[in-house]
């Protein structure tokens, strides 16, 4: 389970009601990436109410190496994901941790 981040489109932007504590752990994985901890907290918030919740059965692929424009990126909330470059196994992400934001 986990929160997504959907690409920039012309669709308007859904806000998702989240529990407090999905709120803080968002707030806190956005917080440690490079890619959001410059952001004002107005910016950030709104990003993580505009995040949906999404489940994924294990084994699932959630981005291709090299892919660009992808369609989200995710907050592990639990369970783990593991990152492959060229094949091989180069990192493991559990809960708190953003992939996928590279691919946007």
């Amino acid at each position: 389970m986990g929160a997504a981040a959907g690409a920039v489109s012309e669709k308007p932007i859904i806000m998702s009601e989240k529990s407090e504590e999905t709120q803080e752990l968002v707030l806190s994985a956005l917080a440690s990436n490079i890619l959001f901890n410059h952001l004002e907290e107005a910016a950030v918030l709104n990003l993580v109410m505009a995040m949906e919740e999404q489940n994924h059965p294990k084994g699932t692929q959630l981005i291709e190496q090299g892919a660009t424009g992808a369609d989200y990126m995710y907050v592990i909330d639990s369970g783990e994901t593991d990152v492959f470059v060229g094949g091989n196994n180069v990192a493991s992400f559990g809960k708190g941790k953003v992939v996928g934001e590279l691919a946007l």
